[in-house]
């Protein structure tokens, strides 16, 4: 029985591949758990469209890493805030506050998860932050902190 594969089966395929199992493997296992259906041509159809969308989509996030990627990479970010007697910061600098000041001075949006290691920066000078893209793609950006006057 020809079935198109709806997810990921590490001894089969890939999610879209068209496959030709045994028929007691797709009506037994395949269909009931939602990974494979039937390879009708309605089906086929159906599911080549999806994959197209899919592929545009993919395309259209690795456009925008790039994008992020080329306006950030080793650019420098100024926070000031206030210390104490030994220049330590009051309230640290996080990744969070990394996000709002790209958002408010590039207007591009970075994730959490997407920073190597959770910042939490309470030295003033100039820090190396490490982003890791989902594509694999790394970049460094540079925290410069002052101290408020």
């Amino acid at each position: 029985m020809k079935v198109i594969l709806l997810e990921d089966i590490k001894s089969l395929g890939k999610i879209g591949d068209i496959k030709n199992v045994a028929d007691g493997y797709a009506t037994n296992c395949l269909i009931p758990q939602k990974l494979a259906v039937v390879a009708s041509n309605t089906n086929i159809v159906l599911y080549r469209n999806q994959k197209v969308q899919a592929i545009k989509k993919v395309d259209a996030k690795q456009e925008s890493y790039q994008k992020i990627m080329k306006t950030l990479d080793k650019q420098t970010l100024e926070f000031s805030a206030k210390v104490s007697e030994n220049d330590n910061l009051f309230k640290a600098i996080s990744n969070k506050d990394v996000i709002l000041a790209v958002k408010d001075k590039f207007n591009l949006d970075l994730e959490i998860k997407w920073f190597k290691k959770a910042a939490h920066l309470k030295k003033l000078g100039k820090h190396k932050l490490s982003i890791s893209f989902p594509d694999n793609n790394k970049i460094n950006l540079i925290v410069n902190i002052k101290s408020e006057k």
